[in-house]
């Protein structure tokens, strides 16, 4: 019998990187912030970081991951890397290296 589940690489997830928490308080406040900040539904917005010392978010809405600074109130879409498991490798890696395109 071949095992099944989470065994393979392929469907690994990643933690959310150094610095960074996926653990939301007033998630659905965020949501909906988030949302109306880069002009989508709030049902799209997935895969929510929280910078953990600072005033920045990361997360999805359909293909795409944005980040978005609630001080100076200004975002950007990630260019690159593509994919959450990737995005946030970079981000633990070296987060400078994360392409973005400014909104």
């Amino acid at each position: 019998m071949m095992a099944t589940g989470t065994d393979s690489a392929s469907e690994a997830t990643v933690s959310a990187p150094k610095g960074w928490t996926d653990k939301i308080v007033a998630e659905v406040k965020v949501k909906t912030m988030l949302a109306t900040s880069i002009g989508k539904p709030v049902a799209t917005i997935k895969d929510i970081l929280e910078q953990v010392h600072g005033d920045q978010y990361v997360f999805s809405s359909g293909t795409d991951f944005y980040f978005w600074n609630c001080a100076s109130d200004e975002g950007a879409v990630v260019t690159d890397p593509k994919g959450k498991d990737k995005l946030w490798k970079q981000m633990g890696t070296d987060i400078t290296k994360v392409k973005v395109k400014q909104l």
